[in-house]
């Protein structure tokens, strides 16, 4: 199984965590777990280095590992529809090849954070249905392919 690229567990009834033996699974590229009753994203997930599509949107996930920042190669992220509460993590912001990235829906407060404007890759960031407060950080400013589509 060391070499499965792409693993779909969406719309199951999963519950809990991610187990942390997804962590071996080193030549993954897509994962979904969307839609199922997951609480954990295991911290092993920091070690698919290239993973480039992760989805684990509508759950009830309560918080960021900070080990997701080390996926270098993430071009789609989807956290979206979960009970995230707290600051967006600003190791977010080291996802440099992020495309795409949907933190809706959530419980997220405070500001976003400038460490996103690190994403120079990014053309969709959805941040909607949340309670952020502060303005926008200028550091957004600076990506120039953010809101265009081919």
């Amino acid at each position: 199984m060391s070499g499965l690229r792409r693993l779909q567990l969406q719309e199951n009834e999963f519950v809990g965590v991610i187990p942390s033996e997804l962590g071996v699974l080193t030549s993954l590229r897509q994962l979904d777990v969307s839609n199922n009753l997951l609480m954990i994203l295991s911290s092993e997930i920091g070690n698919l280095p290239i993973l480039t599509n992760f989805a684990a949107k509508s759950n009830i996930i309560k918080y960021i590992p900070t080990e997701i920042g080390s996926l270098s190669q993430l071009t789609y992220l989807d956290l979206s529809s979960n009970r995230l509460p707290g600051k967006i993590p600003s190791d977010l912001g080291s996802l440099e090849s992020l495309v795409r990235m949907d933190l809706s829906s959530n419980l997220f407060t405070g500001t976003i954070p400038s460490s996103l404007g690190n994403l120079v890759a990014l053309k969709e960031l959805f941040l909607q249905s949340n309670r952020l407060t502060g303005q926008v950080p200028s550091s957004l400013s600076s990506l120039s392919l953010l809101g265009t589509m081919h």
